[in-house]
């Protein structure tokens, strides 16, 4: 029972890291945008 239930809290885990890195990805390019437009605007 317990393994069971040790592999499913493994499988939700490794679910979430991924969508973090996704996020993180994502917020990686937002802060590329970010500072894209500052340099834009203070040209």
């Amino acid at each position: 029972m317990k393994s069971k239930m040790n592999e499913r809290f493994i499988a939700v885990d490794a679910r979430f890291d991924s969508v973090e890195k996704k996020l993180n990805g994502i917020g990686g390019q937002f802060e590329e945008v970010a500072k894209n437009t500052v340099h834009l605007r203070f040209r």
